[in-house]
């Protein structure tokens, strides 16, 4: 396979990876390599985020059951 079809290749399939795949906990990084050392593409599947104020706003809940 030429060089220049190896790359676009590389860049579809993490472009097609990253936009089927869910979001986690951690960041993802997903690569696209040749001969176990030259990255093609890369792309970053960023994390989540917790929403940890959300539980401080609403009121006093001590005074619900």
């Amino acid at each position: 396979m030429r060089r220049g079809k190896a790359l676009q290749l590389g860049r579809e399939m993490v472009t097609a990876m990253k936009e089927n795949m869910e979001r986690e906990n951690i960041d993802v990084t997903i690569q696209a390599v040749v001969n176990y050392s030259k990255v093609l593409a890369r792309e970053t599947i960023k994390a989540r985020r917790k929403d940890v104020t959300a539980k401080c706003y609403g009121g006093d809940v001590s005074l619900y059951p």
